[in-house]
């Protein structure tokens, strides 16, 4: 399955540190998880109201595999480092 994460930050706090902050944690989450296949991470190159800052596209092994990716330390760490400055979420699965 495929798994997408949309992120788009308050005005003015997405920068190169959060974006190497994010290519930082899911690398790691890479590593630390079997079930995570690839992560590809990528940032907005047009600034427009309605785009997000951030997509992380992460090709996991099964449903299981996505439970522990948002149970993980890693996962959960990134979120409180950033997540009171998220004004818009959007996730999406498909297999």
């Amino acid at each position: 399955m495929v798994h997408y994460l949309l992120l788009k930050f308050n005005p003015g706090f997405f920068s190169d540190e959060v974006f190497s902050l994010a290519v930082h944690t899911y690398t790691e989450l890479e590593s630390a998880l079997p079930g995570i296949e690839k992560v590809q991470i990528y940032k907005n190159c047009v600034c427009r109201n309605s785009n997000a800052d951030l997509l992380v596209k992460m090709d996991l092994a099964s449903e299981a595999a996505l439970s522990a990716y948002l149970k993980h330390p890693l996962h959960c760490g990134f979120i409180q480092e950033v997540g009171s400055q998220v004004s818009q979420r959007i996730t999406f699965d498909r297999k």
